[in-house]
């Protein structure tokens, strides 16, 4: 079984948040504070494993599949969460959804 490097998908996910939000932790003289969970690819593709990185201080999600970054998400949504709770994150082309509020 492969599993990713977590900490190339480490790496890659401050890399891309610093570009997105650099002065925010600057501001705050902090570093991102990092949750990982991973687990196994729900849906048909050759994907293995799926990554999911949030960081408490930004608000920021990445969604890797194996060690490829497949999109980030700033506020998502409960979808996401839920999505995050079945192990099953949408591809980058359905990401748009985590992105959209509900209306109550």
């Amino acid at each position: 079984m492969h599993f990713p490097c977590l900490t190339d998908i480490e790496k890659t996910f401050k890399s891309e948040l610093y570009k997105k939000n650099y002065k925010f932790f600057q501001e705050n003289k902090i570093n991102p504070s990092l949750y990982f969970y991973l687990f196994p690819n729900g849906w048909g593709s050759n994907t293995l494993y799926t990554t999911v990185i949030i960081d408490d201080y930004s608000s920021y999600c990445g969604v890797f599949f194996n060690s490829k970054l497949a999109y980030m998400i700033k506020d998502p949504n409960e979808i996401f969460y839920e999505d995050l709770h079945k192990h099953d994150m949408k591809c980058a082309c359905q990401s748009e959804i985590y992105k959209e509020r509900r209306i109550k």
